[in-house]
């Protein structure tokens, strides 16, 4: 169902679907219908969760996490 829907809206970022629908993903989530949609910013935290489509909101979503510097590196100790 989201392969299909993801296909007929030309959606062009990752969209995570689990064929069985035994998905962890979808538990962490809390996702209880579909379309489920969230952005993740750069630093992991959770900045849009929307049960639905509204494709302005979700776009100017990406845009927003896109916009966000990347989080800084810190090196590993040898």
């Amino acid at each position: 169902m989201a392969k299909m829907f993801a296909q007929k809206h030309k959606l062009t970022y990752t969209v995570a679907y689990d064929p069985k629908q035994e998905s962890k993903i979808a538990e962490a989530y809390q996702v209880e219908g579909l379309p489920t949609n969230i952005v993740i910013g750069r630093d992991g935290k959770i900045r849009y969760w929307r049960q639905g489509f509204d494709a302005k909101s979700l776009k100017e979503a990406i845009e927003a996490a896109l916009k966000e510097p990347a989080p800084k590196r810190t090196r590993a100790k040898k």
